[in-house]
């Protein structure tokens, strides 16, 4: 059985381009300037990052190449950064 595509919502996709354009860039490629990250949507830009992230490792061929140690640290990170996460909002 063949693993169905991530589909993304507008907001989900606005979401994962704001995370890569303007954090992940700037972050990556030091452009010096003053940061000043707002809180209110973090949570929800991060949040859409880890279901991703859950989804696509939970495909069949990433699944088949990842030792059971991995699974189970891919699982508990995920687990903890949701916590982390419903403490913020």
């Amino acid at each position: 059985m063949e693993d169905e595509p991530l589909v993304l919502t507008k907001e989900q996709q606005k979401d994962l381009k704001r995370l890569h354009e303007e954090f992940r860039n700037n972050f990556s490629h030091f452009t010096p300037m003053s940061w000043c990250i707002e809180k209110t949507g973090l949570p929800r830009i991060v949040g859409t990052a880890v279901d991703c992230i859950e989804y696509l490792m939970g495909c069949t061929q990433a699944l088949f190449k990842l030792p059971g140690n991995r699974k189970r640290r891919l699982s508990k990170n995920i687990k903890e950064t949701r916590a982390t996460l419903a403490k913020l909002t």
